[in-house]
């Protein structure tokens, strides 16, 4: 059994503020039993504009952020979390990183940039290699992908081509019509397609959806928060139940589409 918390925060301009919430968060966590930690996307810094405000809260994989991570889980525990990445092309990557018992397990950069309702993250950030990123984390096997990642089933279908339990998915899902209705249920199907748990920890209203959840691999909704305030929640994870629930409902074996990245 793994026991999963979800992050719901608002990112501050104060970058050292952030790193301070981050790190609080962790050890509560820690202290009350929470294995892996999810963040939002962006939990470093805002969301830039430009690429000039991008490379201004940027930060190496050895920067001040991941170094407060790993000091945060050098006692135990493991976090996903959201960044933004100097890269070596003068732009930025919109990075997760996943950390656990003090070390760097690895990171992901986003595919999907988000060039939808009026914003073009793809003027300040480059895109990610179009590779499934999965890791093993807490005693589980995790695939990652970043907030507009979601809407992709694509991805999230390369994730699954071998067995994952927990999706994770750091988000700043943009606030608007319809908007809080179209994260859940992403989140639910991609549970559901995948047979595996989903962790999604998303900024608050008002300027994003909040609504941060952890859903299980039946597609049942276990802890959430809504739409404003921050907070963490959390639900245990059963990996034997997950593997039962595949052996039943193989749907890697009945696939006879191969995703094939462009």
């Amino acid at each position: 059994m793994t026991t999963v918390g979800v992050l719901q925060r608002a990112t501050s301009p104060d970058l050292a503020a952030n790193r301070d919430a981050i790190v609080a968060a962790l050890r509560d966590a820690r202290e009350s039993g929470v294995d892996l930690l999810v963040a939002p996307e962006g939990s470093a810094a805002p969301f830039p504009a430009t690429v000039t405000g991008a490379l201004a809260v940027a930060e190496p994989l050895t920067g001040p952020f991941v170094t407060a991570l790993l000091g945060a889980t050098s006692r135990g525990g493991a976090v996903v979390a959201g960044m933004f990445e100097l890269s070596d092309d003068g732009r930025v990557f919109n990075t997760v990183v996943v950390v656990e018992h003090g070390a760097l397990i690895g990171s992901y950069r986003k595919i999907h940039l988000f060039d939808a309702f009026g914003n073009g993250e793809s003027a300040w950030a480059s895109h990610g290699p179009p590779v499934p990123a999965r890791f093993d984390v807490a005693g589980l096997t995790i695939g990652v992908v970043t907030c507009y990642d979601l809407r992709f089933p694509e991805l999230s279908q390369a994730l699954t081509e071998e067995p994952v339990d927990l999706v994770c998915i750091p988000a700043g899902w943009w606030a608007g019509p319809n908007k809080v209705a179209q994260l859940v249920t992403l989140a639910t199907a991609r549970a559901i397609e995948g047979v595996c748990a989903v962790a999604l920890a998303d900024q608050p209203a008002p300027i994003f959806c909040g609504s941060s959840m952890i859903v299980d691999h039946a597609g049942v909704v276990r802890a959430s928060l809504n739409d404003d305030g921050e907070g963490v929640v959390v639900a245990d994870l059963d990996r034997a139940a997950m593997d039962a629930a595949r052996s039943v409902l193989p749907v890697r074996a009945h696939r006879r589409f191969k995703v094939v990245p462009r």
